[in-house]
């Protein structure tokens, strides 16, 4: 896994044991928040609006969408690839310095303003969006985790920030970190007082040219001409309007019954979870009783290599076996899952549970 990441610091100096208290003060917060939204964030002074998809208020944790193209990642990538080197920690207890540790197994490299144009450009950007000044932030740091690296748990803040930073920058205060790579396993950031777990996706904009032009509002416009004309026939020879109420559980049976029907006809006539249509033909309201593993066996979406290969995350829907992996498959067939196939009992209860 890839990720790009650059740390924001107080513009003046505050003591590490003032920041030390953010994050123990995190163990208070409830564990849920009813206001969290996902939304278009209109305070941003781009040419588009940016997604924003709120984790936690406070502290303030959110994901953002298309933020950089896939272009802009390549070639950050190839900028930091020549420099990478095995990542190294904060030395405290034996004097000011850094050591390779085994609580930390990523490389890195730095990346400057002064190495591209981009840079720059991406530190605007994120300030942009967050409101921090770049004037106080660190280089950017690229980190790419291969397989079994980690970071174990740390905190960002620093207990002496004027040696490590000089006098006029103060502690860390954000951490703004850019996914460049999706994986299919692992690769979580996990806030384990708040117990919330937050999974890499990356964020690049695959069509990030955007168009803009100017349209008539009516004149040689066909469009507009044709809706302008359905207006006036509207107003000249339309129905006329019915004042006729009629009361709301009625008309809410009404949307209820169209709504349903609408929903059966595209279940019925869909080209998607035939499986699960086969088990439940019938379209309905009503919640089905059933659990997270009840629904990845029925639906056959987990990990499972038949099901990755069809999103194109493996190459390979095989299982080492020999026989295509499915949920099935594993669960009544796989020679490596033999201690953990269905009894001829357990399949007739999952098949009459499916029924229900």
């Amino acid at each position: 896994m890839d990720h790009l990441q650059t740390r924001f610091h107080l513009p003046l100096y505050i003591t590490y044991q003032e920041v030390i208290t953010i994050p123990r003060a995190c163990a208070t917060l409830e564990l849920f928040h009813s206001n969290l939204k996902c939304h278009l964030s209109p305070h941003v002074p781009l040419l588009q609006p940016v997604k924003e998809e709120q984790l936690w208020v406070e502290p303030k944790i959110s994901l953002f969408y298309d933020v950089i193209s896939d272009r802009e990642i390549n070639i950050m990538k190839s900028l930091a690839l020549p420099s990478l080197k095995r990542a190294e920690v904060a030395e405290y207890s034996a004097g000011l310095g850094h050591r390779v540790s085994d609580t930390r197994v990523t490389k890195i490299a730095w990346l400057r303003e002064m190495d591209h144009p981009l840079i720059p450009r991406m530190y605007r950007r994120i300030e942009s969006i967050t409101g921090l000044s770049s004037s106080s932030a660190e280089p950017f740091q690229m980190a790419n985790y291969g397989l079994g690296g980690h970071f174990h748990l740390h905190m960002d803040v620093l207990p002496d920030t004027e040696t490590y930073f000089g006098p006029e920058m103060g502690n860390r205060v954000a951490t703004w970190l850019t996914y460049l790579s999706d994986v299919s396993g692992g690769g979580a950031t996990v806030f384990p007082r708040l117990n919330l777990t937050v999974w890499p996706k990356k964020v690049s904009n695959s069509n990030p040219r955007i168009k803009v032009s100017w349209v008539k509002a009516h004149a040689g416009n066909i469009g507009n001409e044709r809706a302008d004309q359905l207006a006036k026939d509207a107003t000249q020879h339309g129905q006329p309007y019915s004042h006729t109420k009629l009361p709301k559980p009625h008309i809410k049976g009404l949307l209820r019954k169209s709504m349903l029907e609408e929903w059966q006809t595209s279940w019925k006539n869909g080209d998607t979870g035939r499986k699960i249509y086969n088990i439940m033909p019938s379209v309905s309201l009503c919640p089905t009783n059933w659990i997270r593993k009840d629904v990845i066996f029925f639906s056959q979406h987990g990990p499972f290599p038949a099901y990755l290969k069809r999103f194109h995350l493996s190459d390979s829907d095989y299982c080492s076996c020999g026989g295509i992996g499915t949920a099935l498959h594993y669960a009544t067939e796989c020679i490596y899952t033999v201690s953990w196939h269905m009894s001829a009992k357990l399949r007739t209860r999952m098949a009459e549970k499916g029924r229900q």
